[in-house]
């Protein structure tokens, strides 16, 4: 494991934080109320930690790795089970739409899909995805996002990008997916220096006429969405969901990326 300075990686921690704690400032969240969430996701994720080595959990090891006193752990500690949605999983039934040839057409556009019954081509979308995915739930959640249309017997996919919009739970979600990801990039970019590095590109200009604020916002959003759809089909061609190949007996890789375009307004940022 790589060693690192100790006063370097609480550095780190401080930038990281830094949104976290504005977050909180303005949402009114005081230390104490963020103090007991960190202690419970300690816990969760270490145990998380924990279950990944085939290890069994026990406070003991929820203390050693978590710096919690026994005591903590066994007062914090809950046998409940942990209900988490997956908006990632609906991302990917969008993915899929848009890139698997049973349900794009020649000009790869994604084909209007019957649903509403067993063998329905958007149930069968789903189940590809995961068997534990209901597709009434999932038809619901893009309907309600407004990403399909019903057209007679047929779903009609609108948007190409699944955002779970008015959805805090789900988006937040999302967000929490992103940041991990993102720390995870820049980790190996500035500590381990993979020969080739990840993709971490930041643009910001900060003297925006207000002629062009909607404009950009915008085209922001149009040519992200765009980027998205060439990304997804580029890596679904080495997606053994997408596209199996038979013949293959490897491992397999996880790619992820993320976009995020923000048009910030205020009274005068010229100042």
């Amino acid at each position: 494991m790589l060693s690192i300075n100790r006063l370097i990686l609480h550095n780190c921690l401080r930038q990281i934080a830094i949104g976290l704690i504005r977050f909180c400032l303005k949402h009114s969240i005081k230390v104490q109320e963020l103090e007991e969430c960190l202690r419970a996701l300690y816990l969760e994720l270490a145990s998380e930690e924990i279950l990944k080595k085939n290890m069994k959990v026990s406070d003991s090891r929820l203390s050693i790795i978590t710096g919690l006193s026994r005591r903590e752990v066994q007062k914090m500690s809950t046998n409940e089970p942990k209900v988490k949605t997956s908006p990632a999983l609906v991302m990917k039934v969008v993915g899929l739409w848009q890139s698997h040839a049973k349900f794009i057409e020649r000009r790869k556009q994604p084909k209007p899909l019957s649903y509403g019954f067993e063998e329905s081509a958007f149930n069968k979308l789903v189940n590809m995805v995961s068997t534990d995915l209901n597709p009434a739930t999932v038809l619901f959640e893009l309907e309600r996002v407004g990403a399909v249309e019903r057209q007679g017997q047929e779903l009609k996919l609108i948007f190409r990008t699944y955002q779970p919009r008015g959805d805090v739970k789900a988006g937040f979600e999302v967000l929490g997916c992103d940041i991990g990801d993102l720390i995870s990039v820049v980790e190996e970019n500035v500590f381990f220096q993979p020969n080739i590095t990840n993709l971490h590109i930041r643009t910001e200009y900060d003297r925006i006429r207000e002629d062009g604020v909607s404009k950009l916002k915008t085209w922001l959003l149009k040519e992200g969405n765009a980027f998205h759809a060439r990304a997804r089909e580029q890596i679904a061609v080495y997606d053994q969901d997408i596209s199996p190949d038979p013949t293959y007996k490897g491992s397999f890789a996880r790619v992820v990326l993320g976009s995020f375009g923000k048009v910030e307004e205020g009274e005068n940022l010229c100042d």
